[in-house]
């Protein structure tokens, strides 16, 4: 009985030992050894450039009948990014595109408009609408778990 109470007067002195995030990386990269494989890693030595470079966003996937196409990029397509937990997708909207409410529950969102003028929006925790236009060379960061969507409609 004892030790169990020295135990329970102990442990919240420890607390601040706990730690509930992700470790740090333990090498600087993980190129799978096969595109198959996300369990084993080259040796860093056989790392080569093209393993870090992806030009596959280059062109742009078929817009489909709502007028919006997505071209993810991941680690399946691009091995440099295995381990580093990001992507991102290449999207292209046809006048009338919807790219339909969504959210990320686990991930931020950044989009940049490239061409043409995109109206966005998001919904807050406390249910308010934002919304805006975005233009030629814009930037936008959506906090995870917000619902949001976009469409290109025409702009006068």
């Amino acid at each position: 009985m004892s030790l169990l109470l020295a135990f329970l007067l102990i442990l919240p002195f420890n607390a601040h030992f706990i730690s509930a995030s992700d470790p740090d990386p333990v090498q600087d990269f993980c190129i799978p050894t096969t595109p198959s494989s996300f369990t084993t890693c080259k040796n860093a030595s056989d790392a080569t450039v093209e393993d870090f470079i992806y030009t596959g966003i280059k062109a742009s996937a078929p817009v489909s009948v709502n007028g919006f196409s997505s071209k993810p990029v991941n680690s399946n397509v691009f091995p440099g990014l295995n381990t580093l937990g990001g992507s991102l997708v290449r999207a292209d909207f046809g006048v009338g595109g919807v790219n339909v409410p969504h959210y990320h529950p686990r991930a931020t969102e950044v989009a940049y408009v490239l061409e043409g003028r995109i109206y966005s929006g998001f919904v807050d925790t406390q249910g308010k609408s934002k919304s805006w236009v975005d233009e030629n060379s814009f930037y936008l960061f959506l906090d995870l778990t917000l619902m949001n969507c976009s469409w290109r409609r025409l702009l006068g």
